[in-house]
């Protein structure tokens, strides 16, 4: 008896496609050159993705947002599908030490690593441009806050517990212990007015982006350019 082909809904086949694009992905023997834009589309046509949307995705920016050192810091992401000229670059930056405290800069090969600050926002944002994709990427670090408001109480906390308690004094036990707790109050406090200074920082970073993109002088020099339409821009 002949086996009747399965069929998939549109959720199911997107989430296959998924599932076999990272399994070649994590394979190291795939012998895969990648997936050409024609093998894209013709790929999202099978799984019933109207063409539209699949140029949309191609070039709208990703962004993402996660959780660091158990929800004292946070990760930001902005994924611009072109890269940025030279001059672009240097117009980003040029405007954002406005709007934050940069440190430390360093380059290795395509990326760009420094710490930036700006009141209770200390972390390090990287930005790579290469391969057709510029990622920016801002760790912001709970630093201020453990150093502002944990490392003194837990300190001075610990010294009159050990000390105290070893003398049976409770009530420099519990002194030290209470030292302790309101460290961890200011610390939780000040790092949750970090994690609100870097979004707002991150916004500001966003909108620099978008400025700097929009006045790109390398905007539609090449046919590729041209074709992709007027969000893409290729490094000069």
């Amino acid at each position: 008896m002949k086996q009747m082909a399965r069929t998939y809904s549109e959720d199911e086949a997107a989430r296959l496609l998924k599932k076999a694009a990272k399994l070649q992905d994590a394979t190291a023997s795939s012998l895969s050159g990648g997936v050409t834009q024609d093998e894209l589309r013709r790929i999202a046509q099978e799984a019933g993705i109207d063409p539209k949307f699949l140029e949309l995705a191609e070039t709208q920016p990703e962004t993402s947002r996660n959780q660091l050192f158990f929800g004292f810091g946070e990760e930001f992401v902005y994924e611009l599908p072109y890269e940025l000229s030279a001059d672009a670059e240097r117009h980003f930056f040029d405007e954002l030490s406005t709007s934050v405290k940069i440190s430390q800069s360093t380059t290795v090969g395509s990326t760009k690593r420094m710490h930036v600050s700006r009141g209770l926002l200390f972390g390090t944002l990287e930005v790579t441009s290469r391969l057709g994709k510029t990622n920016v990427r801002l760790r912001q670090s709970p630093f201020v806050a453990y150093f502002a408001g944990l490392h003194g109480p837990l300190i001075i906390g610990c010294i009159l517990a050990l000390a105290l308690g070893a003398q049976g004094n409770l009530v420099g036990l519990m002194a030290g212990l209470a030292t302790i707790l309101v460290g961890f109050a200011l610390f939780w406090f000040l790092s949750q007015g970090g994690r609100r200074t870097a979004e707002n920082k991150w916004q500001e970073i966003v909108e620099i982006l978008d400025r700097t993109t929009a006045t790109d002088p390398s905007l539609a020099k090449s046919a590729t350019q041209s074709e992709a339409g007027p969000g893409l821009r290729l490094r000069a």
